[in-house]
């Protein structure tokens, strides 16, 4: 290998076990190996020993089966392509010569069959896969691969699993960043700050994947360039990320800055166009500038100048179609422009011929033509026809030019009337209407020239029969009445028609303070135009409407929109009012009605209204509410389902195993009222009962005038109801009171105060609670603050300073503010006692100062039982301390593993998460291992630790019901003849499975004995032992009185 002292000294640093082995039977034969199997050159063998020798250490059979699952299983090679394919194989190890160092059971085979079977990979495109990114075969399956593949991007950002093959396919060194702290930032970034959904951040992902290599510094840089920089507002950044993510890589000061100014410069764009051309078009920032943009931009605006155009003429077609930019400008943008110029077509006609496909573009390229020669045949037409309506208009009316261009100006659809005729004829008819008086006919159409475009028989007959039907002659009034708008002259006719009705709100409007307008009569008579009512009972059924509302209209208005036929008769609105205002007197308690709001209402409104006041009522009857709760509860509803079935939905809150404070969990969260109750009893438990978040405190004001009476300070009541979940959100005579009058029974009123002055909390406890609170007698009030240690606090500081031997800074560290909350000198000497060293002390206590103001008997001491109990570290006091009594044996455990068994930190924190889910104790589960390690693995712990980490679940088992018996019939068996050697499995199968495994051993007979040699197994043998193993597994020994009817019986 032509190797180096230098590589000679490394590959002994790397594999000190190589001057273990044989150079004949060990390193030369595995060298031989190698050599052929992959045919290495010597650089080649160089390069792969000094990378991985441990290599070296495996032995033929290892290697063998490793390079046969690169050949054979991931199909490298066939029977066509033998040296392309041996020639890929050695390329990929010589690459990655760790890939020979990973288990194929266990490691290989695993990760291969996650992609091939549940990802769906074809066997070339692994191998293209492995070739880009031979990793993806070291990755762990269950924490690294599984994780990122189906747990963050089908799960997280729904990539569906063929647009994860192109993702991985497209960027496999995805695979390599860090989960936690790298892709999930950036996906929560995106989805959280930039407001993508999940589905649209993952089609950028299947778009673009190296968006991944960049850091979450430089994402949110150019994110924020884009937001601020170039004004883009939210949407018009996610336009631009989603449509071009390969932004986020372009250099902010460099490129993309060269681009913008490019653009800006030679468009003339201001800052908000500049964004709208990058908004609509993002792409443009992929584009080069000398052998793209530039070339276009300057194409352009050569044609503008040759044509004509004005100057800013590409910009315009840019800020109108920035796509223009993205074409290809000798094979899309010129010839489309030379074809749009000989048509003789303007150039900025472009923007809509560039994105046509080719027979699209020619069709419209032949309409356009067409429309441009039609367009000035008609603007010529139309030249001839508004000339002849000028000259009519001259000599009929006596118009001067100037009022007739006034008058086409006005209307310029008068040029469109399809023929002067039409057009002569509106004219005449007005004239001859109108007495021939052409005065009058000019300044109606002058005031009114969209009246030519109107139909004679449809728009001019009908007005003019009703202004006669009135018996209006007067000319000046005929003029004034067709310069009205439509609704206007509706009005003034049913003014005429309703005098009397007229003539009274006019009376009323007059005589009190309410002034009716005639906008306010015009809207009210436009409201009943449609009714067939006579006058005399329109005015008496307003008299009845007037006095309800106060002299309103608004009212008026919406029974005639939404109940006209009120208005038609006095009898059906009074018994209406009747019927109404007898349904509220049954609720006036729980609702302020007033009669016109009432009786406006429509059906539906008035009997939810109804219903709520039901809701109110049997709120109060079964919680006693408050008027003031219930209009609170009854205002958080936002659903009309929260009266339905409130009863049963009570009732069932009600229980006491569902929630046993109804009232404050409905104050606290009324919304719970809107929902069904199927929806109700599907609700997890948790969700009903009282929520965390404070409610609104309807009742605040008066709570604290209650605690300011009984002899609280201001800022003890705001101390108090500020922290409390429950004050001021009911009456305080319903909760704080009784309270009050329990705690006095016992204690008085200074002990009260300054019990709840320390636990701000104590009214916030039941009834029941504060019993028991007040039978164990007068709270202490012996003050708990910092400065009740004096002088001694500083002392005792300074002796473990000096114990120690301290820096300032180390000081500081241990004891910030120098402030201690209790003696803690019975603490030190306790830690001193156990720890062993002074400065394994003091590593410990500068790692977590905290230690120190932990109770000794209650925190310390316990804590360090436990870890000499499970001999662990007494300076792991520090790790613990500050953990639940759970996570404290956790930690032990994990300990346990580590020393025991030379887990890393890894494979313990991962077994434990395995064998853990069901809540086992973590004692038991230490039992489980100290029994199986002796009576199953022999004392052999790398037996055991292979077995733990191969089927973790065996540790699942019951210790007595399932563990201990199988383990005596496995050692059982093994005394008769059977070759059991893999526990683990056998150990974590169900009975059934169990059962059936022991009857594939076949080594055995009932007549062979331990001192006997092994014989070969017979048929009668095989019957035999199926015989002996049926599915229940009973063990007994000779001298038992069951042993007739054991499956296993062992002499004694």
């Amino acid at each position: 290998m032509n190797l180096s002292d230098e590589d000679v000294r490394v590959i002994l640093a790397k594999q000190p076990a190589v001057l273990h082995y044989s150079a004949e039977r060990n390193l030369g034969s595995t060298i031989i190996f190698l050599v052929r199997a992959l045919d290495l050159s010597k650089s080649e063998l160089r390069s792969l020993v000094l990378d991985s020798p441990s290599i070296l250490g495996y032995s033929l059979s290892n290697l063998s089966r490793k390079l046969s699952f690169f050949v054979n299983t991931l199909g490298y090679v066939d029977e066509d392509n033998y040296f392309e394919g041996m020639d890929r194989v050695r390329k990929l190890l010589v690459g990655t010569p760790k890939l020979l160092l990973s288990a194929v059971d266990t490691g290989l085979e695993p990760r291969f069959q996650f992609l091939h079977n549940e990802i769906e990979f074809s066997l070339p495109e692994l191998q293209r896969l492995y070739e880009k990114n031979p990793k993806l075969l070291m990755y762990s399956l269950d924490e690294n691969m599984r994780e990122k593949i189906v747990f963050f991007f089908i799960l997280r950002l729904r990539i569906g699993p063929e647009n994860v093959r192109k993702l991985l396919l497209s960027f496999p060194q995805v695979m390599d960043y860090n989960l936690e702290n790298h892709l999930k930032p950036i996906a929560d970034y995106y989805i959280s700050d930039v407001r993508f959904s999940a589905t649209e951040f993952g089609s950028i992902v299947t778009r673009f994947p190296r968006l991944f290599s960049y850091s979450l510094f430089k994402i949110k840089h150019v994110t924020g360039f884009l937001r601020f920089e170039l004004g883009l507002d939210a949407t018009q950044v996610k336009r631009v990320i989603f449509q071009a993510p390969q932004i986020v890589g372009l250099n902010t000061e460099g490129n993309l800055q060269m681009k913008l100014d490019l653009l800006q410069t030679r468009l003339s764009l201001t800052r908000q166009e500049l964004g709208l051309v990058l908004s609509k078009m993002p792409t443009l920032m992929n584009l080069g500038i000398d052998n793209n943009l530039l070339p276009k931009l300057e194409y352009l605006e050569k044609v503008a100048n040759d044509t004509n155009h004005s100057g800013d003429v590409v910009k315009r077609m840019v800020l109108k179609q920035p796509t223009l930019l993205g074409y290809s400008l000798e094979n899309r943008i010129r010839p489309r422009m030379e074809k749009i110029l000989s048509a003789g077509l303007s150039a900025d006609k472009v923007t809509v011929g560039i994105s046509m496909a080719e027979n699209n573009f020619q069709d419209w390229l032949a309409s356009s033509q067409l429309r441009k020669q039609l367009k000035v045949d008609v603007q010529k037409n139309l030249h001839n026809a508004s000339r002849s309506k000028m000259t009519y208009l001259e000599e009929l009316l006596d118009m001067n030019e100037t009022e007739v261009r006034t008058l086409l100006s006005t209307m310029p659809g008068l040029k469109y009337v399809r023929s002067n005729k039409m057009f002569e004829r509106k004219v005449t008819y007005f004239n001859a209407e109108l007495q021939n008086v052409t005065i009058a006919t000019k300044a109606i159409l002058m005031g009114r020239p969209s009246l030519l475009q109107c139909s004679i028989k449809q728009g001019w007959e009908p007005r003019m029969q009703q202004i006669r039907a009135v018996g209006t002659d007067d000319l000046q009034k005929v003029t004034a009445l067709f310069l009205m708008s439509d609704d206007e002259f509706q009005a003034w006719t049913l003014k005429k028609k309703y005098t009397e009705t007229i003539d009274f709100l006019r009376t009323s409007s007059s005589s009190s303070s309410v002034q009716f307008n005639e906008d306010d009569l015009n809207s009210f008579l436009l409201q009943v135009a449609g009714l067939c009512i006579s006058d005399a009972n329109l005015k008496e059924v307003v008299k009845i409407l007037l006095s309800l509302s106060g002299g309103s209209l608004d009212g008026i208005n919406t029974i005639a929109l939404d109940n006209p036929h009120l208005l038609l008769s006095t009898q059906a609105l009074r018994e209406r009012m009747m019927l109404r205002e007898t349904l509220c007197h049954k609720v006036k308690q729980y609702w302020d009605f007033d009669e016109m709001a009432t009786l406006i209402m429509s059906e539906e409104d008035f009997e939810y209204q109804l219903s709520l006041c039901d809701a109110k009522m049997l709120l109060h009857k079964k919680l006693h509410f408050t008027r003031k709760e219930l209009d609170f509860v009854v205002s958080q509803q936002v659903k009309k389902e929260f009266p339905i079935d409130l009863a049963a939905k009570l009732d069932y809150l009600m229980s006491q195993d569902v929630c046993a404070d109804i009232e404050i969990a409905i104050l606290t969260k009324p919304k719970l009222l809107s929902h069904t109750i199927e929806k109700l009893r599907s609700m997890p438990r948790a969700l009903l009962r009282r929520s965390k978040l404070k409610a609104k405190l309807i009742y605040e004001e008066d709570t604290k005038e209650m605690l300011l009476a009984f002899g609280f300070s201001s800022i003890d009541v705001t101390n108090i109801v500020s922290r409390s979940r429950i004050l001021g959100m009911r009456h305080p005579q319903m909760i704080l009171k009784p309270k009050l009058e329990l705690l006095l029974s016992t204690w008085k009123k200074e002990e009260i105060i300054t019990h709840a002055r320390a636990k701000p909390l104590l009214f916030d406890k039941s009834l029941a609670e504060l019993e028991l609170l007040v039978k164990k007698g007068v709270p202490s009030s012996k003050p708990k603050n910092k400065a009740s240690l004096g002088a001694s606090n500083t002392n005792q500081m300074e002796e473990i300073k000096a114990e120690l031997n301290l820096t300032e800074a180390e000081f500081e560290l241990m004891f910030p503010k120098r402030q201690l909350c209790r003696d803690i000198i019975p603490t030190w000497q306790y830690l001193s006692t156990q720890v062993d060293s002074l400065e394994g002390l003091k590593e410990a206590l500068l790692s977590e100062p905290r230690i120190l103001s932990l109770s000794l008997s209650k925190r310390i001491k316990p804590r360090m039982e436990l870890l000499l109990e499970r001999g662990c570290d007494p300076a792991d006091i520090v790790s613990i301390a500050l953990l639940s009594q759970k996570k404290a044996e956790e930690f032990c455990l994990q300990c346990y593993f580590c020393r025991e068994f030379e887990l890393s930190q890894k494979q313990a924190d991962r077994l434990l998460r395995k064998v853990l889910v069901d809540k086992q104790s973590r004692s038991c589960l230490q039992q489980k291992v100290e029994y199986l390690l002796p009576n199953a693995f022999g004392d052999s712990r790398k037996k055991m630790k292979d077995a733990m980490l191969k089927t973790p679940s065996m540790l699942k088992q019951s210790l007595d019901q399932t563990i201990k018996p199988r383990v005596e019939v496995l050692q059982l068996l093994r005394s008769a003849g059977f070759d059991v050697t893999e526990h683990g499995p056998l150990l974590s199968m169900r009975n059934s499975e169990f059962t059936n495994e022991l009857l594939l051993h076949k080594s055995w007979s009932p007549e062979q004995t331990v001192d006997k040699p092994f014989t070969a197994p017979t048929n009668v043998h095989a019957a035999a032992v199926k015989e002996l193993m049926p599915s229940s597994l009973a063990i007994s020994f000779s001298d038992d009185d069951n042993r007739d009817v054991a499956t296993v019986v062992q002499w004694r």
